[in-house]
């Protein structure tokens, strides 16, 4: 059996399920982290515009939570759709790639939140969560 540059056997077959993790979970994140931002913007509509910048709050929080939220959830769900790998280093860096990718795309929001408002959030919030959630359960079914 060949091995990789780690000494670990290596695994072709293990490579569409990663890509398939890496999707899901960074589409579950940036549909996480719309879904805070979008509670954010409900929270400031609620509240008078500030004469300066807030840095502190409940506003503040959720946009800091969610970003970093989403990240998190992108790594958990690539971490548990790659059980097949059997390294905890290649599944550890692939969930890492997945949080990272998500902070990246998590910029959509704000063009989204520009252009279309809450609104824009919540379509992005809920094709990122549904369309994560689909990716999840259809990798899920190869695993089984």
């Amino acid at each position: 059996m060949d091995t990789s540059i780690t000494g670990e056997p290596a695994a072709p077959e293990h490579v569409g399920v990663a890509f398939r993790a890496i999707t899901a979970g960074v589409s579950v994140g940036t549909g996480v982290t719309a879904t805070a931002l979008y509670f954010a913007r409900g929270v400031q509509f609620s509240q008078p515009v500030p004469a300066v910048p807030v840095t502190t709050g409940l506003v503040p929080n959720l946009i800091l939570t969610g970003w970093l939220g989403g990240a998190g959830l992108a790594a958990l769900c690539a971490w548990a759709l790659m059980a097949p790998i059997s390294s905890s280093y290649r599944r550890g860096a692939f969930a890492m790639v997945a949080a990272f990718a998500a902070l990246v795309l998590a910029l959509v929001t704000m063009p989204a939140d520009a252009l279309f408002g809450r609104s824009g959030l919540l379509a992005l919030s809920v094709i990122g969560v549904a369309g994560g959630l689909l990716l999840a359960r259809r990798a899920w079914k190869r695993l089984g």
